[in-house]
């Protein structure tokens, strides 16, 4: 199967690909490298919808990380409903997993398949038995591991699913700068050798339509198994980065276009209840200019300037630009207007079980030196706010992974950042103002830079 990620103009002529505004929906299955965090509370498998009580006291967090499933940033119609992904497991617990109670501990080839998803992601070529191995690895016990790892690739193969199955990153430590580990080396060549090996036997299966293979070298890692530079944190050496994950949905965006289409540009279809969506509304708050109700607040390190409201590739954005007043970590909060409540500016008026769908599309550049290095926070938050016992319930679209001063991404990065569809338990009555909706981001730059920060489409959908 052959993927070419520009598909736009071939030989003067060019291809019209229809934008798909159907829901792709993904599930994962593995370790944590695909354990991309619970959406309800008390946590379970379902991420299809993003749910949780109000607490007793302080406040609940539910949390989609986007590091580990960097892809629904690029290609926004695609909604992870399924996490069947459970951190620290080898390949060999996955096979006896199937045959135990399914909890959050223990996730099953079945419980993946639940929510009738159109794509399966297995991570299970799985770091942790090669780490956990005695090395020398034997024959038979490096045998085991691929034979393990069979057995359940042919069970993900018996659900309806379209299976990418993807190979072991890469592992750094043992190497300068990373955590120690005596037999780094020889885990490296163990996991160069698995990632060969299972990428040709999936290859003479011979069914692109049902399974594809992402071998990772030269995406994430090198050919000794080493990861590229950035694409794990130095502190880490096993997991990628968000710039690990950023290149990584490259690769898996590929894929998914040649076999189910171009992403339509905001995952939840439906009217946009938005106030002032298209920015044709401003204000001046004495750093330029901004869309009326929204506005950039907090500035780290940083003084606010030249916002305006500008055309980019064709789109209408907000943006403004940081200058930096110091070597440090730069940054500011974007704060977009939310109101559920009865009445005020642009009330939501929510009922209990009433769905809705917050997304944005998002960008930051070091316009000076036009690389974005060490993103060390990003995250969007919706916070809702009950006013009579003052308690709260966080939804966070963030990283557990962010990057490092060695990582860094050329030119603009734009992500999209979306919410799954959000199911409030409570009405709009008990509600209060200190609902927000924000984005916050930190990256390294250097005194005097500029870091110029954009935001486009903020889009609020009822979906029930």
């Amino acid at each position: 199967m052959t993927i070419s990620i520009d598909k736009r103009i071939v030989g003067g002529n060019f291809q019209i690909l229809p934008r798909r505004t159907t829901k792709l929906k993904l599930a994962t299955f593995g370790d944590s490298t695909g354990n991309f965090g619970d959406s309800q509370s008390p946590a379970n498998n379902d991420t299809s919808v993003a749910t949780a009580p109000m607490p007793v006291s302080g406040s609940t967090g539910i949390t989609r990380n986007i590091d580990k499933i960097f892809l629904q940033c690029s290609y926004p119609i695609l909604e992870p409903v399924t996490n069947a992904c459970t951190s620290g497991r080898t390949v060999a617990t996955m096979v006896t997993d199937e045959q135990a109670v399914s909890t959050v501990s223990t996730r099953k080839v079945i419980d993946a398949e639940n929510n009738s998803p159109d794509i399966i992601l297995f991570r299970g070529d799985s770091i942790n038995d090669f780490v956990q191995a005695s090395y020398p690895i034997t024959d038979n016990a490096y045998n085991l591991i691929v034979s393990n790892h069979k057995v359940v690739l042919h069970r993900l193969m018996n659900t309806n699913a379209f299976i990418i199955s993807e190979g072991i990153y890469g592992y750094s430590k043992g190497l300068a700068g990373y955590p120690a580990d005596a037999n780094g080396d020889a885990v490296r060549a163990a996991i160069i050798r698995f990632n060969n090996e299972i990428s040709a036997y999936v290859a003479g299966l011979n069914k692109p339509d049902r399974i594809i293979y992402l071998n990772p070298i030269g995406i994430n890692c090198d050919s000794t198994g080493a990861y590229l530079a950035g694409h794990s944190t130095l502190a880490d050496g096993i997991h990628n980065s968000i710039v690990g994950g950023y290149y990584r949905a490259l690769a898996e965006q590929a894929i998914i276009e040649a076999r189910f289409g171009v992403s339509s540009l905001y995952k939840h279809q439906g009217i946009n209840v938005q106030i002032n969506p298209l920015f044709s509304l401003t204000t001046a708050p004495g750093y330029g200019t901004v869309p009326t109700n929204y506005s950039w607040v907090n500035p780290v390190n940083s003084t606010r300037q030249n916002a305006k409201v500008e055309v980019i590739d064709g789109y209408d954005w907000a943006t403004v630009e940081l200058l930096t007043t110091a070597t440090l970590a730069t940054g500011v909060q974007l704060t977009l207007p939310y109101n559920p409540l009865v009445s005020g500016t642009n009330p939501l008026n929510v009922a209990a079980n009433d769905k809705y769908g917050f997304e944005l599309d998002f960008s930051i550049k070091n316009v000076t030196s036009g690389l974005v290095t060490h993103i060390s926070s990003l995250y969007m938050r919706l916070r809702t706010y009950d006013v009579t016992n003052a308690k709260s319930v966080y939804l966070d679209t963030t990283c557990a992974f962010t990057s490092d001063a060695q990582a860094s991404i050329p030119g603009r990065l734009k992500m999209h950042l979306a919410t799954p569809p959000y199911k409030f338990q409570e009405a709009a009555a008990a509600l209060g103002t200190s609902s927000q909706w924000i984005v916050v981001f930190l990256c390294d730059a250097t005194a005097g830079d500029i870091i110029k920060v954009g935001m486009s489409n903020p889009r609020i959908v009822k979906l029930n």
